[in-house]
């Protein structure tokens, strides 16, 4: 191999090991399950109740605005590498909070 396909090669594996993972997540009324994730269901666009989906799917009927993430391979569930971006006060028609709260009731994580 030349000295200058050599060179190349390492940059190309240069760039690849540098490249970052971009999230984009949008508040609408459907998720494309096929390239989107569905990590939250909401009451409304603002000052909304929220609740967490099961089977890709809003518990509650009223909850018609979603928190939609560009990658269907995400989760919301807290396992492995996941992280939690906010705390739900429960399950269904629940405040949350950006913070663990026990005293308050914001227990349960809702991750990415």
């Amino acid at each position: 191999m030349s000295y200058n396909k050599i060179l190349n090669l390492l940059f190309v594996l240069l760039l690849l090991t540098s490249f970052s993972y971009a999230l984009s997540c949008n508040v609408k009324q459907n998720c494309n399950l096929e390239t989107e994730t569905l990590i939250l269901c909401l009451t409304d666009e603002i000052n909304a109740h929220a609740e967490l989906p099961m089977a890709n799917q809003c518990v509650n009927r009223d909850y018609n605005w979603k928190v939609c993430c560009q990658d269907s391979a995400l989760s919301n569930e807290c396992k492995g590498n996941y992280a939690p971006i906010v705390w739900l006060s429960d399950f269904g028609n629940s405040h949350a909070s950006l913070n663990e709260d026990e005293i308050n009731g914001y227990t349960i994580p809702v991750c990415i």
